[in-house]
């Protein structure tokens, strides 16, 4: 049997987008299974995943570049090593997390907790900080949005780049 020619006709768009309607089905069964997600290595880039659950996934090495991740609950994950370039983290919970030796570069984390995160040889330039919580997050070795380094242990102040609301 045969199939006819113009029924196996797909244009790359169209597989595109088949594609990422799987990776995202996909993505949402995972994220939805009980305890620790092991996620090391994974490509998540350019995925749209507001208010994960993804509270102590290890997801170091990962490439999270360009992904959505607004409100998403990141509480004591495992970060390290991980690209977050232009991934918009707003109001995301990063408690705890370890972000060292991350590339944060261009990132929103507008309103995001970063409270007691390890940000050791993080790259925060150009990264927008507005109202963020860093309270006790250790920032050595780290690159600031302004492309200065801070070197020393934990920030003494808790709010980032808080807006003059007057």
């Amino acid at each position: 049997m045969s199939v006819p020619e113009e029924t196996l006709a797909i244009d790359n768009e169209q597989l595109y987008e088949c594609l990422s309607q799987v990776k995202q089905i996909l993505l949402v069964n995972l994220l939805n299974r009980p305890g620790p997600l092991q996620l090391a290595g994974i490509d998540l880039s350019n995925t749209n995943l507001p208010y994960a659950n993804l509270k102590n996934a290890d997801l170091r090495e990962a490439n999270l570049a360009g992904a959505r991740l607004e409100c998403a609950d990141l509480g004591g994950a495992k970060l390290s090593g991980a690209n977050l370039h232009q991934t918009v983290l707003k109001r995301a919970n990063l408690s705890s997390a370890d972000l060292s030796g991350a590339n944060l570069q261009d990132a929103d984390l507008s309103e995001a907790n970063l409270t007691y995160a390890n940000l050791i040889n993080a790259n925060l330039e150009n990264a927008i900080l507005e109202d963020t919580d860093l309270a006790d997050a250790i920032m050595r070795y780290t690159i600031l949005p302004d492309g200065s380094t801070k070197d020393t242990g934990p920030l003494s102040s808790s709010i980032f780049g808080s807006r003059n609301k007057s």
